[in-house]
């Protein structure tokens, strides 16, 4: 899981044409695990944070660095701290160019994950008694579920001493006045694809694939988003061209909108960025090739010179191959109950569990308890308990994250270079296992073991092929373990 996680593929720049009168177009982003807006106007690129930035000759501290783009230097900011949150986990994230009249200047992100047209009446203003600072964030309004504040990018740029860059007006810059539209960038089996930013939802990471009910060559599996079960397809053949996106966690499924009802995800092996583009950017293929990719548009050429197919978002609406998987989208079922909580009923059927190493054992556990896999972090609070397996606390979505190594092991998890976390939930509350390494997932029945626990309680396993060999892999409830390491 790296910067192509975080990173996300929808992208604020969108200028909507004919925009309904009282509605707002913003774009959605992640910082600290809030959920933070933009007007889609102010908004000229989005592009992955470099390792490191360039530093600032402005004098000024306010600054985290500058960032280059296309040869202009653009100041950029970290508000996480500003805005209250606590400073940002890992070096991975996006800064998010604002443009505001002619002035330019970079805000470093977690993410961008979507786009949205929010109803004016529903973004309500609040204030902050006996404070007379600058604030950014002013106002907010409700989105599926969560309150999202509203950056005021005129007030960004009023911050004390904080340096700007002049917008680049002649010529033919690409971000200019004249864009009217933003396309994703990314890479699949070695062809250079753009998105149009306005059918793309989110992107989530290739590590919460699970695998499709009816499993099928063109059908890899499903991802959760919304509350909505999401087909996901990896196969470049349905979009006339070939090859695959590479097996493996890293990457990202990016999530389509083919109609109101429709979800589709599409797995790429990269992010490579957000661009603005004008219509005259759109090259027309070559009439004999345009008959054959009869999904594609036309070619872009990003500022690396390679050429990058359009995807065409009206054409993938009508192709019968797409809509006939994106049918497949629904709502989510409620969630599997725990095989441990009524194995009988566990045993008449098959499901998916994640087969995974912790210490010198590997077990398994129901991929349902299982409700996110992150990347054992940095970033933590270093807080050890005589007795405990408590490894630290760091945040998840904002809120306190214990972290239990269930390797049984004294090792720093730092030094296992394939150890994750597994995030599971309980009575609203989230703790993090350590483990060493994921294996597999497996679809099994359950099956029960000879033997019980020390305390009488029964014990079960399931069948897992790794490897090339059937093994049997001790099955455990990840809630359960995560109370007896605290």
């Amino acid at each position: 899981m790296n910067a192509l996680v975080a990173l996300s593929a929808a992208d604020a720049a969108v200028l909507l044409d004919d925009p309904e009168p009282r509605l707002l177009d913003v774009g959605l982003m992640r910082l600290c695990g809030r959920d933070l807006a933009v007007p889609a106007v102010n908004v000229r690129e989005v592009v992955p944070l470099p390792e490191k930035l360039q530093p600032s000759f402005s004098g000024s501290n306010a600054s985290a660095g500058s960032i280059v783009i296309r040869g202009r230097v653009i100041p950029v900011l970290d508000v996480a701290a500003r805005l209250g949150f606590e400073a940002r986990s890992g070096e991975d994230g996006v800064v998010l160019i604002l443009r505001h009249d002619a002035a330019l200047i970079g805000i470093i992100m977690d993410s961008v994950s979507g786009l949205a047209r929010v109803a004016h009446d529903s973004i309500q203003p609040f204030t902050v008694s006996g404070v007379e600072d600058h604030r950014i964030v002013s106002s907010s309004f409700p989105h599926d579920g969560a309150l999202v504040g509203l950056l005021d990018p005129a007030a960004v740029l009023a911050l004390p001493g904080v340096p700007h860059a002049r917008e680049h007006t002649a010529g033919s810059d690409a971000g200019g006045a004249g864009a009217r539209s933003a396309v994703v960038l990314v890479t699949v089996a070695g062809a250079n694809l753009a998105l149009d930013a306005k059918r793309v939802v989110a992107t989530v990471p290739n590590a919460l694939i699970r695998p499709s009910p009816a499993p099928s060559s063109k059908w890899v599996g499903v991802v959760s988003y919304l509350g909505q079960e999401v087909p996901v397809v990896d196969d470049l053949a349905l979009f006339g061209l070939s090859g695959r996106a590479e097996p493996t966690s890293s990457g990202a499924v990016i999530i389509l909108r083919l109609d109101d009802k429709q979800l589709l995800g599409f797995k790429i092996d990269r992010v490579e960025r957000i661009l603005p583009i004008c219509e005259r950017s759109i090259r027309p293929l070559p009439e004999a090739l345009a008959k054959q990719l009869t999904l594609f548009r036309g070619a872009i050429v990003d500022h690396e010179g390679r050429q990058n197919l359009l995807l065409d978002g009206d054409a993938l609406v009508r192709s019968d191959a797409l809509r006939m998987i994106g049918a497949l989208s629904r709502a989510q079922a409620a969630p599997v109950h725990s095989a441990l909580a009524d194995p009988t009923g566990a045993t008449e059927e098959r499901q998916p569990f994640l087969v995974f190493v912790a210490g010198e054992r590997r077990r398994a556990a129901a991929l349902s308890s299982v409700k996110q896999i992150i990347p054992f972090p940095q970033a933590r609070t270093g807080l050890n308990r005589s007795g405990s397996a408590l490894q630290g606390i760091t945040s998840y979505n904002g809120a306190p994250l214990p972290l239990f190594d269930l390797s049984g092991t004294i090792a720093d998890p730092e030094a296992r270079a394939d150890a994750v976390v597994l995030v599971v939930e309980k009575d609203g509350r989230f703790n993090g296992l350590v483990v060493d390494r994921l294996e597999t997932v497996a679809r099994s029945k359950l099956h029960r073991s000879p033997s019980n626990t020390a305390d009488g309680s029964p014990t079960f396993f399931i069948d897992a092929k790794i490897g090339g060999k059937q093994e049997a892999v001790t099955l455990c409830d990840l809630a359960n373990e995560a109370a007896h390491l605290a």
